[in-house]
C-alpha cells in the first residue's frame, strides 16, 4: 500500500516539509481523505497533504539510521533512526494475494476488522473505555461506532473491490481513561508496491524507528508533535501477505491535525502496543 494514501487521511503537516505538486500528482484520492479525516478540511480549511511518513523495505531489529530526538518514555527502546518518507509506488504493482478467488466483500471486511481491532485494542488496555469519535466526517454521511470500519472508494457510500488503487478501509474510536481522552485510527490497504523508511526530514516527527517483525513484517514507528502539542505515536506496517496496516494513537480525544491541546498526557498507547496490534493474524484484508 502507498504510504501517502494514510498521510493524507491523517492530516496536513507544515508546508515546509511538503511538495504539494508531488503529492496531488500522486492519485485522484487526496481531496477524499483529507474530508474523511481531516474536519478542518471538510469546513473549508486550508490545509496542506502529507508526504512524510511510510513505505516498505525491510531492515533488521538492530538496523539503525540517525538518531532524530529521543524515544518517548511510553514507546519501546529501539535503536534510532530519521523521520519516515513514501518512495515512488507504482499503482500498478498489486500483491499477489490480490489474484485469490476468495477475497472478502468490502461488508465482510469490515465486520471482521471491526471485530479484530476492538478485540485487540481492549487486550491491550482493558481499563479503557471506546467511543465513537465525534471529530470524524465520513464521506457518506453514515455515522459509525467505535472503531467500526468502512471502506473509502471514489464514490461514497458504494462499495468497491478490496484491490483497487484508490480503495482503502479504516477506522477511528475516541479513548476514556482516567488521566483523559485520547484517539485511535487504524487503516489497512493492500501493499502497492511501496517501501516504508525513515528519511523523509519532516519536522513534526521528533522520533522514528525501522523494524522487521517475526514473519518478516516491514515495520515503522514514529512519533510526531503535531499543532497545539498533541503526540501522536503512530505504526506502519507492511505484511507478507501484502496487507499494509497502519495504527496512529493520539493524545487527544478528537483528532490531532485539528490544533487543539492535548486532552491526555499521553497517547492512550505505546509503539508496542501498536505493533502488538498491527501483529494479529487477523488484522490483514487476506485472511
Amino acid at each position: 500500500m502507498r504510504k501517502e494514501l494514510f498521510d493524507d487521511a491523517i492530516g496536513a503537516v507544515p508546508p515546509s516539509t511538503v511538495d504539494v505538486d508531488a503529492v496531488m500528482a500522486r492519485g485522484r484520492r487526496a481531496d477524499r481523505l483529507r474530508r474523511v479525516a481531516n474536519p478542518a478540511a471538510a469546513a473549508g480549511v486550508a490545509v496542506v497533504l502529507v508526504t512524510g511518513g511510510i513505505a516498505v523495505t525491510l531492515f533488521p531489529d538492530d538496523g539503525g539510521g540517525a538518531s532524530v530526538g529521543t524515544p518517548p518514555p511510553s514507546s519501546t527502546t529501539a535503536p534510532p533512526s530519521s523521520p519516515p518518507t513514501t518512495k515512488g509506488a507504482d499503482r500498478s504493482q498489486y500483491p499477489p494475494a490480490c489474484d485469490r478467488p476468495d477475497l472478502e466483500t468490502a461488508p465482510e471486511v469490515n465486520t471482521r476488522l471491526t471485530a479484530t481491532a476492538t478485540a485487540d485494542f481492549q487486550a491491550q488496555r482493558p481499563d479503557v473505555q471506546l467511543d465513537a469519535n465525534p471529530g470524524m466526517e465520513y464521506p457518506d454521511g453514515v455515522a459509525r461506532g467505535a472503531l467500526e470500519f468502512f471502506q473509502v472508494t471514489s464514490q461514497p457510500g458504494v462499495d468497491g473491490p478490496i484491490c483497487d488503487g484508490d480503495n482503502y478501509f479504516m477506522s477511528r474510536a475516541t479513548t476514556h481513561a482516567p488521566d483523559g481522552d485520547g484517539n485511535l485510527l487504524v487503516a489497512l490497504a493492500p501493499a502497492y508496491g511501496s517501501a516504508t523508511t525513515c528519511d523523509d526530514g519532516s519536522t513534526e516527527q521528533t522520533y522514528c524507528d525501522e523494524r522487521t517483525g517475526p514473519h518478516g513484517e516491514a515495520i515503522v514507528v514514529a512519533t510526531l508533535v503535531l499543532e497545539g502539542g498533541t503526540t501522536m505515536h503512530r505504526l506502519d506496517m507492511t505484511k507478507p501477505d501484502g496487507s499494509q496496516v497502519t495504527v496512529t494513537a493520539e493524545n487527544i480525544g478528537t483528532e490531532g491535525r485539528s490544533g487543539a491541546a492535548p486532552t491526555a498526557a499521553a497517547p492512550p498507547l505505546n509503539h508496542q502496543q501498536l505493533i502488538d496490534i498491527a501483529l494479529d493474524p487477523g488484522m490483514t484484508l487476506f485472511p
